[in-house]
């Protein structure tokens, strides 16, 4: 996976990452003991969870297990191969990387994908050309009130009436047809003829979250259908997992900590106007999971701003459900019925927009009063029929604290028993785990006894200590760690003893994925103050003296049933034994 970087520079671009400050930019971080703490980015909470350790150079959530180093949060964050996570990171630390000895298939994928966004480069430029000639065009930007800054901003174009213009300027500039068709900018006919795929269309670049354009949205100004019309997919282009305005929307994103999402490109162009510049669309279908986890990268809050009509309520509703797996905070701006976003922002103003915004319902306020609107709350089927509505965006909510008040909310509301409400929600929790994977009910761990935090301690310092790691080897071996999960970390130590650096965060390499949570959860457990020789030697005492009093326990034993037996030599060597025991423990 980590490919053509060495592994030389791989540790090296850890140790020059400080991982306080790779994520602080991402997580609002504060100082708690040797630690600092924030909300997690990876799931929906209320109370910090999410830990990050400048000692160990490793983060952990306690809540959704995420932990890693800083190239496993910058893949988790941003959804990056290692390859991307590692030049990014190493760009970061000033550290060259190596050039990558790549295959000629994938030398040949390299170039092909350059070559398509140099041809959509040139097509936008073609298409802003188009646009300065065009009056229709510029009459109907002046009529959407749209401004030279982000019709400059968004690079919108024009494609005319012919249907061979850009075909015949590309062609002319040195790209193929077979280019052209694969960029998806022309279309192939019947008999092999070639022609442009869109014309008489307001053009919208769409481009990726770098800015680099792969592929082209078309609004008719015409007669004709589709009103609008997108570039086919592409190698470059897969419209279920882009987003139109992303490249100018996530830094904004990142510092509200909040998307608004809308529906259409001229809604996205106008909020962007008007100085909502965290504004992201769909590309012409509904919004889709893999668009809500490139959303992810980014924030955690969506205000959601569809249509004011029947379809924007359904497109609400479907994202709702997509949102709320991906553990958004989600509100729901109600726009009166008929408007769009663009209209209410040219009518009314950003000021009515912030108002309205400020009073937006949580996406649970929200599907509550569309339960209680579409069934009648008075008759008893119409209760069962608002509870059914219900109960999956309740089972939903991850916080135990918020899914109790709502219950409560709509108990009330219902004038039933919240306990009755409850029972009727286990009913549906399978084994304590709903259908999006989210614990519903919480035990509390029993607590830990001074023994096995005497056993853990002595793990922790041997995986960080080669001279620990040696004596607790010598004096007690791996055995009396029985079938403990902790286990299997230091007999992975042994396996690489010759190359394991006594970093613990450096084993993550060596473990599965599903093994790196236990590994980082149980770095972060704190070690008591205090020179650490002294504390392993306490604890390697306390460990030796709980081993000899299990053994003299079943020394008794043996020798109580050896007292009826005859053979005098079997119980004088128990005897024996337990003595020596008794004067080891004497001695600890």
């Amino acid at each position: 996976m980590k490919g053509y970087i060495p592994q030389e520079i791989i540790d090296e671009i850890r140790d020059r990452t400080d991982m306080v400050d790779l994520i602080a930019p991402y997580v609002m971080l504060k100082k708690r003991g040797r630690n600092y703490v924030g909300l997690c980015p990876f799931h929906l909470e209320d109370t910090p969870s999410f830990t990050v350790s400048p000692d160990k150079q490793i983060f952990y959530c306690f809540g959704c297990q995420k932990g890693g180093n800083c190239f496993d949060f910058l893949m988790e964050y941003e959804h990056l191969p290692f390859p991307e996570a590692a030049e990014k990171l190493a760009r970061r630390a000033g550290i060259p990387l190596p050039e990558k000895e790549i295959s000629p298939v994938e030398r040949q994928r390299r170039d092909e994908r350059r070559r398509l966004y140099d041809v959509n480069k040139e097509t936008a430029s073609f298409f802003q050309r188009q646009m300065a000639q065009s009056r229709p065009c510029l009459a109907y930007l002046d009529r959407r009130g749209l401004s030279a800054e982000v019709v400059a901003a968004f690079f919108l174009g024009y494609a005319g009436e012919s249907w061979d213009a850009l075909r015949n300027h590309l062609l002319k500039a040195g790209y193929s047809e077979e280019d052209l068709l694969k960029a998806g900018v022309v279309s192939a006919g019947e008999g092999g003829r070639i022609y442009d795929r869109f014309r008489q269309r307001l053009m919208f670049p769409i481009a990726d979250a770098k800015g680099n354009i792969i592929a082209f949205g078309g609004r008719i100004l015409g007669e004709g259908e589709p009103k609008y019309l997108n570039s086919a997919e592409s190698r470059l282009f897969n419209k279920s997992r882009n987003l139109y305005g992303l490249h100018l929307a996530a830094p904004h994103i990142r510092e509200k900590g909040e998307a608004i999402l809308m529906e259409g490109y001229i809604d996205v162009l106008t909020a962007h106007q008007f100085g909502l510049k965290n504004t992201v669309a769909p590309l012409g279908t509904a919004f889709t999971e893999d668009q809500a986890k490139l959303l992810k990268r980014y924030g955690g809050r969506v205000l959601l701003a569809f249509d004011g009509d029947g379809a924007g309520r359904k497109a609400a509703l479907r994202s709702i459900d997509i949102l709320s797996k991906q553990g958004f905070r989600i509100a729901v701006l109600a726009l009166p019925e008929g408007r769009d976003p663009d209209d209410f922002l040219r009518q009314q103003g950003p000021e009515a927009w912030a108002a309205l915004a400020e009073k937006a319902p949580s996406h649970m306020e929200y599907l509550i009063e569309l339960a209680f609107a579409a069934h009648d709350a008075g008759r008893a089927e119409g209760k069962a029929d608002i509870v059914k509505a219900l109960y999956g965006p309740i089972l939903a909510i991850g916080d135990g604290v918020e899914r109790g008040e709502y219950v409560r909310t709509i108990a009330q509301r219902l004038d039933i028993s919240e306990e009755l409400l409850l029972a009727d929600i286990r009913r549906g929790a399978t084994e304590g785990r709903d259908a999006i994977g989210r614990d519903f009910s919480y035990q509390k761990p029993p607590k830990e006894k001074s023994e096995d935090r005497a056993v853990r301690l002595l793990c922790h310092l041997a995986l960080e200590d080669q001279s620990f790691y040696d004596r607790l080897e010598a004096e007690l071996g791996w055995d009396f760690l029985a079938d403990s999960p902790l286990k299997p970390l230091l007999e992975l130590v042994a396996q690489h003893y010759d190359r394991y650096s006594w970093r613990p965060r450096d084993l993550a390499d060596l473990l599965e994925e599903e093994e790196k949570g236990r590994l980082f959860s149980f770095l972060l457990e704190e070690v008591p103050e205090g020179d650490r020789a002294t504390v392993f030697s306490d604890c390697l005492a306390r460990v030796k003296r709980k081993k000899l009093a299990e053994e003299l326990a079943a020394l008794e034993a043996a020798i109580r049933r050896e007292t009826s037996n005859e053979n005098h030599g079997d119980f004088l060597r128990l005897l024996q034994e337990f003595d020596k025991k008794q004067k080891e423990l004497r001695k600890i």
